[in-house]
């Protein structure tokens, strides 16, 4: 079974948006406690350990991305 999807630019946009914000939702929602000491990690973290685990992590959304 193939699942098809026929989209185009901008639904594909406004629905990855929407997945995005469903994500971040059920995270606050789900852990809030986590969340809060994520926040203060992050404020007492230095610029460039917050931009290394940023492009860390879009590192491994584009290798995601490139398996779908």
């Amino acid at each position: 079974m193939v699942l098809e999807l026929n989209l185009n630019i901008f639904e594909l946009l406004f629905f990855s948006i929407g997945l995005v914000f469903l994500c971040e939702g059920a995270l606050y929602s789900l852990f809030p406690g986590y969340m809060k000491n994520m926040c203060l990690f992050m404020l007492n973290s230095k610029d460039d350990k917050i931009r290394i685990y940023g492009l860390i992590f879009c590192s491994i959304g584009l290798i995601f991305l490139y398996f779908i």
